[in-house]
């Protein structure tokens, strides 16, 4: 038989024992701070400044814009007015021009009588020659706008027109004459004292007649200047460019050929 022995037993170390637990309080979690609104902006001098400099350069811009279009309005207006102004006199001239060439082969007689006084008439005139011309607005042969057209012709008879004057009528009967572009060989008669007690007159019987229509390109419309024409001295006329017709400028011809009735009516004579 074995023998047990039994060993006393170690007993344990020990643990260190825990330190006392401290007293803990929680406190509660903080509340978390609820979201404020925004406080308004208040808009400061400088930015009160900005916002009326920006809306003043916005309508200078506009104003800029719409002056920028009036103007090219206008200046299309202007450019389509003086196109129709030189195409017009360009019309007038291309007529007066065959015209003048018809009518120097036929060279008519003409019907009317020009009176410069009561012993000075002209009568039993005929067609002796004409010519039609033009002439371009300077500076603009590119464009070749024309700025005026001129029909020149001469009437004319054969047997001078004889009148004689006394003093003190005799220079004003000689002014009368350079006046009407009429001219005239003088002979002057003297008294025993060696002045002149009369002067005789031999007229020419010659007429020399013009017309001019001149565009004026400010006012849109063009001048008609008439020297001679059916009875002596100068008229100015005003015609619209719309108002130059085919039918106006046949009139204009029946005028220089002394049968025209309609032309002193149809335009506004300038005075």
């Amino acid at each position: 038989m074995f023998l047990v022995v039994a060993t006393p037993s170690v007993p344990p170390l020990a643990k260190p024992a825990a330190p006392p637990a401290k007293a803990t309080i929680e406190e509660p979690p903080a509340a978390s701070p609820q979201a404020q609104p925004a406080p308004p902006t208040v808009a400061t001098p400088a930015a009160e400044a900005d916002s009326g400099s920006n809306l003043l350069l916005r309508l200078k811009q506009q104003a800029a814009e719409k002056l920028a279009s009036e103007a090219k309005q206008t200046g299309l207006q202007q450019q389509q007015q003086k196109a129709a102004l030189s195409k017009a006199l360009s019309n007038a001239y291309a007529y007066l021009c065959d015209f003048t060439k018809q009518v120097n082969v036929l060279k008519p007689e003409y019907p009317g009588v020009y009176v410069l006084s009561d012993q000075a008439k002209f009568d039993a005139l005929a067609w002796k020659e004409g010519f039609a011309d033009y002439r371009l607005v300077p500076g603009t042969t590119e464009d070749r706008m024309i700025e005026r057209v001129t029909l020149g012709y001469t009437l004319t008879g054969k047997d001078p027109i004889i009148v004689e004057r006394e003093p003190p009528r005799i220079e004003l009967f000689a002014r009368s004459l350079h006046d009407n572009g009429l001219s005239a060989e003088v002979t002057d008669f003297k008294n025993n004292l060696g002045r002149v007690a009369r002067t005789r007159f031999a007229i020419k019987r010659e007429i020399r007649a013009s017309l001019l229509l001149v565009g004026d390109y400010t006012a849109g419309d063009m001048r008609l200047r008439i020297t001679n024409v059916q009875r002596l001295g100068s008229e100015d006329y005003r015609i619209p460019v719309d108002e130059l017709t085919p039918a106006a400028l046949e009139e204009i011809a029946l005028l220089v050929l002394g049968a025209s009735k309609k032309f002193i009516q149809r335009f506004k004579r300038v005075i």
